[in-house]
């Protein structure tokens, strides 16, 4: 399971530049942030150990009592009437409609996709500067009431916390560089698709920020994070945009929640010109097939190709795919960065693969193969000049993968295509 994971909304960039400005909420969420991480292994590497029981993912509310106790006082669980306090209610409510949504939108139940109960503690601690998914349930602090104010009290904030167990599931997605990043990326898509879900808005209409709900009237900003615009939410706020301005950095568990801000403009994008109901079952089903070491790379190369199973399957708009990569594209990350893998399956072995790709076989000769061979589909979803190959040359009997240089295939895999189209073999 997931190293070093322990998923808090509030950055710890934020919460020490609040501490150095004397703000001793903050520094003492800071502190715990610590000790919560080492509890969040010590019960991640329990659940490894558990058998899975199918469940009926039902809800159950504590109040912590502004104590560090969780699970200290069960005040509503699933089927209860409303009660007094709007925070447990608000958890309650918040944490139904996502549950709903993920059945009803990708056939997903709760967040280990066997019905988990979800569990909630509110009011936990005395002004409690954070929130957090420790590996089994969730707490939301009452904030300080100055820099920030109830963290149960906001929707981004309550999914973006649900979405890790999700991932933890899923994905199990390592929570440091690259891949810790993309665990928060994820968190932030989904804490904003299920905001405006909620609140029946546009991509248009939306804010796109997380955690504008919890700022308090002293708190440098207007947000925790801007998917839209990055590095503009609060005066702490360093999340790049783009990959040219990568954070490199040991901080933050090597930037989790700050590199996180690269693939959220890319959602952004994509989404204002695609809609969510075409970007959120992309994203979901690409973070279904991530393990927990991808990086950004990783992500893109799923991404399209989920995206183009999904064109071929008509489930969304034709020109999705291109829409995908110039998203990725605009905040610097293309497949030409890398080394690319290719795969071509051959009937026979009567030719080399390396040696189509080198260019040793004459046109005419490619040519009678694929006719003699009744080559049925010469697939090439993911072809952009420049960028990223990937194809098929299938029929039975042999499959063969390696590893090329992209400068050294460009022309002949294009000469390749352009033969196969001829032929009618290209899909």
């Amino acid at each position: 399971m997931c190293k070093k994971c322990f998923c808090s909304i509030v950055p710890p960039n934020v919460l020490s530049g609040l501490s150095k400005n004397g703000s001793e909420a903050s520094k003492i969420a800071l502190a715990d942030l610590a000790g919560l991480e080492l509890k969040r292994q010590a019960t991640l590497a329990s659940l490894t150990k558990q058998k899975i029981v199918k469940g009926d993912a039902n809800r159950y509310v504590y109040d912590s009592q502004n104590t560090w106790e969780l699970r200290k006082k069960l005040v509503r669980k699933e089927g209860d009437a409303p009660v007094t306090d709007k925070d447990v209610n608000n958890v309650y409510d918040i944490s139904g409609f996502m549950r709903d949504y993920l059945m009803n939108t990708f056939g997903y139940d709760s967040l280990d996709n066997n019905g988990m109960d979800l569990i909630f503690n509110v009011h936990y601690r005395e002004n409690y500067n954070n929130a957090f998914w420790d590996g089994d349930e969730m707490a939301f602090g009452d904030g300080d009431g100055r820099e920030f104010i109830g963290f149960a009290g906001s929707i981004d904030v309550i999914a973006h916390e649900l979405m890790h167990g999700i991932t933890q599931f899923t994905a199990n997605l390592q929570y440091y560089g690259q891949p810790g990043a993309l665990n928060e990326h994820f968190s932030d898509v989904f804490g904003t698709v299920i905001k405006q879900r909620l609140l029946n808005q546009t991509p248009d209409e939306a804010d796109w920020l997380i955690g504008n709900d919890i700022i308090g009237t002293e708190f440098p900003g207007e947000a925790l994070r801007s998917m839209k615009a990055p590095s503009t939410a609060n005066i702490y706020d360093n999340q790049p945009d783009h990959m040219d301005n990568y954070y490199n950095g040991n901080e933050d568990n090597q930037g989790v929640h700050i590199n996180s801000g690269i693939p959220n403009k890319a959602f952004y994008l994509a989404t204002i010109h695609l809609g969510l109901d075409v970007t959120e079952k992309i994203w979901f089903q690409t973070l279904k097939k991530l393990w927990a070491v991808a990086n950004f790379n990783d992500m893109l190369e799923k991404i399209l190709e989920v995206t183009s199973e999904m064109i071929r399957n008509n489930e969304i708009p034709a020109n999705s795919l291109a829409i995908i990569e110039k998203a990725f594209s605009d905040v610097g990350l293309k497949k030409d960065m890398a080394v690319l893998k290719y795969q071509i399956e051959i009937s026979g072995g009567l030719l080399s693969p390396s040696e189509i790709l080198n260019g040793k076989i004459q046109d005419n000769d490619l040519t009678e193969y694929i006719e003699q061979n009744k080559i049925s589909n010469l697939n090439n979803n993911l072809l952009r000049d420049g960028q990223t190959y990937k194809f098929n040359l299938t029929t039975n009997k042999l499959k063969k993968e390696f590893t090329v240089d992209e400068s050294s295939l460009n022309d002949n895999l294009k000469r390749i295509i352009d033969i196969a189209q001829k032929n009618k073999a290209l899909k």
